[in-house]
């Protein structure tokens, strides 16, 4: 990331390049991103679209302008830029990462898990596509069948990926997780709260419960206290 006088200083010298036309698609596409980084996204865009007019195969131009238009939920304009990317490069994984993620802000979870795999199929280290497919199959049509595959999916990633420096602490120390509520009695938090409660694993996990209730406890409270390592009033 440039300073602001370092992109000023390049700003000009991509506009004196420019002028001589030695090769205006990549000072072109330099002006594009240095007004993106400056945070003239107008400017930035022009400057992108011209590269694209230029250059209709320059590929780093169309993520870039897609990536605007996205960060800018332009998804409509986002979406036919990655889907020109695909045209040039089929298995381009950041695009069909970003694909999905424009699908799933369209609601289309199966359309979303159908780009997340292609993602991570054409590029196994993209753990963004990884990471959003796991999330994403919690909410896909057949949930059942596919949370049981996501839980054994983030085991595995786990186990791949995990820091050894974690995998050695969680093999020795019991990873403490906190619940603060003040629902902790006869209330739709506690309902669905208490199984969950009771399926952590004692030798992974140590489970306190923070409650912040005024008023009275009642039998949920102490079917909570006695699945939990620590209840306290705070």
């Amino acid at each position: 990331m440039h300073n602001e006088k370092t992109i000023e200083e390049l700003v000009r010298f991509h506009e004196e390049q420019l002028l001589k036309g030695d090769s205006p698609a990549l000072d072109l596409f330099n002006l594009g991103l240095l007004h993106r980084d400056a945070g003239r996204t107008g400017k930035a865009e022009s400057y992108l679209l011209q590269t694209i007019q230029e250059q209709p195969s320059h590929l780093e131009a169309l993520l870039a302008l897609a990536g605007i238009k996205q960060a800018s939920h332009q998804f409509d304009e986002a979406a036919h830029l990655y889907q020109a990317v695909l045209k040039l490069e089929a298995s381009h994984s950041h695009a069909l990462n970003n694909l999905g993620i424009i699908a799933r802000e369209f609601g289309d979870i199966d359309t979303a898990l159908d780009f997340f795999s292609r993602a991570q199929l054409s590029d196994p280290s993209n753990y963004r596509a990884f990471c959003n497919r796991v999330m994403n199959l919690h909410y896909a049509s057949e949930f059942d069948h596919n949370y049981v595959k996501s839980l054994a999916q983030a085991t595995h990633w786990e186990n791949v990926h995990q820091m050894p420096e974690r995998r050695a602490r969680v093999a020795t120390e019991p990873l403490t997780i906190g619940y603060l509520s003040p629902d902790f009695a006869n209330h739709p938090v506690a309902i669905f709260l208490l199984p969950v409660l009771r399926s952590h694993s004692r030798n992974i996990f140590r489970v306190n419960c923070y409650s912040t209730r005024v008023k009275a406890m009642d039998g949920y409270t102490s079917a909570i206290a006695d699945s939990v390592d620590l209840f306290r009033d705070v």
